[in-house]
């Protein structure tokens, strides 16, 4: 599957969405050298055990990872296959392979290695990588985002790194961000907000008297001077579209997007797409979402459409994956100028869904 500058990801609930995001997020985990394999298999997720799919078969089986990564002109891929460790239920290495445009850098066969040594991936030891560190740099840029309110409001989760890519310390990231390139954003910010919320006039990052940052919102009033409102007082969908706003700016690594038309309006919804080109213009950015509407505007191509459902038949215990410019449908909606978010949810919906309002009945 090629992943696109821009793509979405669409599909029913529980189809595979969340892990194809997952998969990216955990070869960026195993790129950081404080941690590596087992933070990323064990302290970040619960095991080795809920990593495998719940369809593998039999005791000893293993999991099977590659990665195609473009680095300007060269193409570099990644290759990892992990077993148990037995006792218990961590994750060792059982084969580990990198190549660059087809040259074989690593080629390591770990089934014979020492328990401690199959504990860590080459991707994560300096000792190791000299010949790929263009490779685990890139990796490391890969960010994630799924902001939930409550957290973005909170600077008091230190240590609690399952949850940073949450929105925890965001406050704290901006406030840290250098002046120039932090005006910058907020400035592009604040011309977006304009165009949302009513009676807004001004977004700025402020300190308290302890130091602590806060955002700051200015909005008309009846009175003469302006109201204030901090992040304490925004609504969650203000909040989450500020921050939407500034994770999409804030580097130039690929962005995974979890579901980021939640707690938005839906004129606000449709302009996503065209949002995320704009701001984000030389960044991967990959999204899952449920919100069709976001695709009933012009501008997507067939290829970043990513069509993920539960197999049938032989392939009932996996879920399939389509690229959009392979599927009919997709292909004859756009060429046709139709509404592709209601050709994506037909296509996406579960047989028997209609049943859902009187199924649970008594």
């Amino acid at each position: 599957m090629r992943l696109q500058q821009r793509s979405f990801i669409v599909g029913p609930n529980a189809s595979g969405k969340s892990n194809l995001l997952d998969a990216l997020r955990f070869v960026r985990d195993l790129a950081v050298e404080a941690g590596g394999l087992q933070s990323a298999a064990s302290s970040r997720r619960p095991g080795f055990s809920v990593i495998r799919t719940l369809f593998q078969h039999g005791p000893r089986s293993h999991i099977e990872l590659e990665l195609d990564v473009q680095l300007e002109a060269q193409l570099w891929t990644y290759v990892l296959w992990l077993e148990r460790e037995r006792p218990g239920d961590r994750a060792v290495v059982l084969k580990e392979r990198v190549s660059r445009d087809g040259e074989v850098l690593l080629e390591r066969d770990a089934k014979h290695e020492r328990g401690e040594e199959r504990r860590q991936t080459h991707l994560e030891q300096s000792a190791h990588n000299a010949d790929f560190e263009a490779l685990v740099r890139a990796l490391r840029t890969i960010r994630y985002a799924h902001l939930v309110p409550q957290l973005l409001r909170t600077t008091k989760l230190h240590g609690d790194r399952e949850l940073e890519d949450y929105g925890p310390r965001f406050l704290e990231r901006v406030a840290r961000t250098p002046q120039a390139a932090r005006n910058k954003r907020l400035t592009r910010i604040n011309k977006a907000l304009r165009n949302v919320l009513p009676f807004f006039r001004k977004l700025a990052l402020e300190k308290d008297e302890l130091g602590h940052p806060h955002l700051q919102l200015r909005l008309k009033h009846w009175r003469t001077e302006d109201a204030y409102q901090d992040e304490g007082l925004l609504s969650d969908g203000t909040l989450r579209l500020i921050g939407l706003l500034w994770e999409i700016a804030d580097g130039d690594g690929p962005l995974l997007l979890e579901e980021p038309e939640l707690s938005l309006h839906g004129s606000a919804v449709r302009q996503l797409p065209a949002l995320i080109s704009t701001v984000a213009a030389t960044r991967q950015v990959i999204v899952t979402s449920h919100a069709f509407a976001m695709f009933n505007g012009r501008g997507i191509d067939p290829s970043e459409i990513v069509l993920v459902r539960p197999g049938h038949g032989k392939k009932a215990e996996a879920s399939v994956v389509e690229n959009g410019a392979d599927n009919e449908t997709i292909v004859a909606a756009v060429e046709h100028e139709l509404e592709l978010g209601r050709q994506l949810e037909q296509l996406t919906a579960v047989e028997g869904i209609d049943g859902l309002a009187t199924g649970v009945g008594g």
